[in-house]
């Protein structure tokens, strides 16, 4: 797998290659552009088609971008991920390599769509810890969440108490239909008949 084989490379540098599969070995674009700290976009692998250059390039950048992601905001790679794939051009991914915490702090200020995404990425965190007491799920809150600006977003993060008090209260508009739809689930969800989810009645 070239993900598996680029963190190895990250880790352990020339000794991985020995490691890697002939296919792997025999691309001297791919072994260059693995062994590299922090590598020019698309450089090495400039010959490659366009998206296993975004592959490989997130591939390298998780070494530098993981721990910054979880011990500034709490949120794994995995969650993280699809907002990463939003950043373009591919040339932007290079500050990640250079100064993750730079590029981390930048994806609130980028377009709209990936500065919301990356809010609600970093609200799960806040809010996970209060839904229990009120018997909500997380995928269920996140469908009223996506209607919220980024700022009410922001809020959550800051003071997520104090979010929830306000959320709980609304009583129109999108958020709150789909709010009340989410409370809904512990009373509703054990009375379906065998066979359908949730996710079909909501």
């Amino acid at each position: 797998d070239t993900e598996v084989a680029i963190a190895a490379a990250n880790q352990a540098g020339e000794g991985a290659v020995a490691l890697m599969s002939l296919d792997l070995k025999r691309d001297p674009a791919f072994v260059e552009f693995a062994l590299a700290r922090c590598p020019s976009l698309p450089g090495p692998l400039a010959s490659k088609p366009r998206p296993l250059q975004r592959k490989f390039a997130l591939a390298k950048a998780r070494m530098h971008l993981e721990p910054v992601l979880k011990e500034l905001h709490g949120v794994t790679w995995l969650e993280a991920l699809p907002v990463l794939r939003m950043v373009e051009p591919l040339t932007e991914l290079e500050l990640a390599y250079s100064d993750p915490a730079a590029f981390v702090e930048k994806l609130a200020t980028r377009p709209p769509e990936i500065a919301k995404a990356w809010a609600l990425v970093r609200t799960k965190p806040a809010l996970m810890p209060k839904l229990a007491s009120h018997s909500l799920w997380w995928d269920d809150v996140v469908m009223a969440l996506q209607h919220m600006p980024v700022a009410e977003l922001e809020s959550a993060i800051a003071e997520p108490a104090e979010f929830m008090e306000k959320l709980v209260a609304k009583r129109v508009g999108d958020v709150a239909k789909w709010f009340l739809i989410a409370r809904l689930r512990s009373g509703l969800e054990p009375m379906l008949p065998k066979g359908i989810p949730w996710s079909d009645l909501a």
